[in-house]
């Protein structure tokens, strides 16, 4: 056994003594038990020390089905890699007590909004269905450089760009790939995701000393990015729309500046639950009707 932990044997023995490894049916295991070939064990890894990260995930919207929080940035959605206990999902299933508790879709590391969880096993299915079958609706806020191109720009300004891109996860690769839509031609791939992209305003970046505390406004509107990383040219804000694929490609506009928010999610009518309400689902405070 020692193989599984070839740097620190000691790691194994000293869970066996403690009763954390058993068998399929649950008997635990010792460091007396017998050799048996082909037996099932099974134990939990041990959990590494893990940064606090925000945990500020007020309910927005909660029936008998579903429970709709607004997710923090930087705070992982399910358990991977370095974090199991700082997620949403492990911290809603410990605070509200409900063990059911499944997230049925998904929201990146670095994006904040609603994310929706299903809170029985009946509505997990219902629900991982609509999204499997395209039925629900996004849509999600992201800083980023204004499109190079003045036409491109003022075309997105003035009305909703379709942008079409190939997206595709790999085996044995941890990040999904893209391409866009002239890679695609070049490559002869076919498009598998469509997003309405339009920026809805652009403004002058922060300056160098500028907070999230400081007050700051564009013309007759709260400056769109406070605290924002990037600093001097403009910035402008874009709405994305995904109508297909499972993540909101972003292939216009260079990587979001300033983070991204899923501002909402509806639902079909006819669902369990059929509409989540009115939101405050970003973090700038913008209100999203979903």
């Amino acid at each position: 056994m020692a193989r599984f932990y070839p740097h620190n044997p000691r790691i194994i023995t000293d869970r066996l003594e403690r009763g954390e490894i058993r068998t399929d049916n649950g008997r635990i295991l010792t460091g007396d038990s017998p050799y048996v070939p082909g037996l099932t064990i099974w134990y939990y890894r041990e959990l590494p020390e893990e940064p606090q990260l925000p945990d500020d995930l007020p309910v927005l919207y909660e029936d008998e089905h579903v429970l709709a929080v607004d997710k923090p940035h930087f705070l992982p959605t399910t358990p991977r890699g370095a974090f199991v206990a700082q997620t949403a999902l492990t911290k809603l299933r410990v605070r509200e007590g409900n063990p059911l508790l499944v997230p049925v879709h998904r929201l990146d590391r670095a994006t904040a909004g609603v994310l929706l969880f299903a809170k029985t096993v009946p509505a997990r299915g219902l629900f991982q269905t609509m999204f499997a079958r395209r039925e629900v609706f996004k849509e999600y806020l992201a800083v980023a450089r204004p499109i190079p191109d003045p036409q491109v720009r003022a075309a997105a300004l003035s009305g909703e760009l379709t942008v079409r891109t190939r997206i595709e996860k790999i085996r044995g690769e941890l990040q999904v790939r893209q391409w866009d839509q002239p890679s695609c031609e070049r490559k002869l791939l076919n498009p598998n995701a469509t997003t309405g992209v339009r920026i809805l305003t652009v403004f002058d970046a922060p300056g160098p000393h500028h907070t999230a505390d400081t007050p700051r406004h564009t013309g007759a509107i709260a400056h769109p990015a406070p605290g924002c990383p990037v600093t001097g040219g403009q910035l402008a804000l874009y709405r994305l729309r995904p109508h297909t694929g499972k993540n909101p490609p972003a292939a216009c506009p260079p990587a979001p500046a300033g983070g991204a928010h899923c501002r909402g999610c509806a639902l079909p009518e006819g669902a369990a639950a059929s509409r989540c309400p009115s939101a405050a689902a970003s973090a700038s405070g913008a209100s999203a009707g979903v």
